[in-house]
């Protein structure tokens, strides 16, 4: 964009987007979820934006909801001071850990169309 003599888009302009197409999405009577996994690698920025993200929001509900999935390291990151607003807007929080294979089979599930995945059956 910067050789065709435009300049590339603000923050503002990004979050003006999103915001204009998720309330297109709520009036539509949909849901939107962004899920991040390895979000231990995200910088403190970074889940500071997404927090601001969370601000999206109608009379009723959050246009948004943010899944953040990760290392032992995540809680960590979440646990410092500065990601403090971030992690007060939490409503769940689930650790899970490797069950070993031989304790639970593994099926093939489907998901997304894309075919077969693998899953615990717990």
């Amino acid at each position: 964009m910067v050789d065709a003599g435009l300049s590339p888009p603000t923050a503002k302009h990004c979050i003006d987007a999103l915001n204009t197409f998720l309330l297109q999405r709520h009036a539509a009577g949909q849901s939107s979820v962004l899920i991040i996994d390895e979000a231990q690698n995200l910088s403190p920025d970074v889940l500071e934006q997404l927090r601001l993200l969370t601000n999206l929001e109608t009379n009723e509900r959050k246009l948004l909801q943010i899944v953040l999935i990760g290392q032992p390291e995540l809680r960590t990151m979440l646990a410092r001071p500065e990601l403090e607003q971030l992690a007060q807007r939490e409503l769940v929080r689930v650790f899970t850990w490797r069950w070993p294979a031989r304790d639970h089979p593994v099926h093939p599930v489907p998901a997304g169309g894309r075919g077969p995945h693998r899953c615990l059956a717990v």
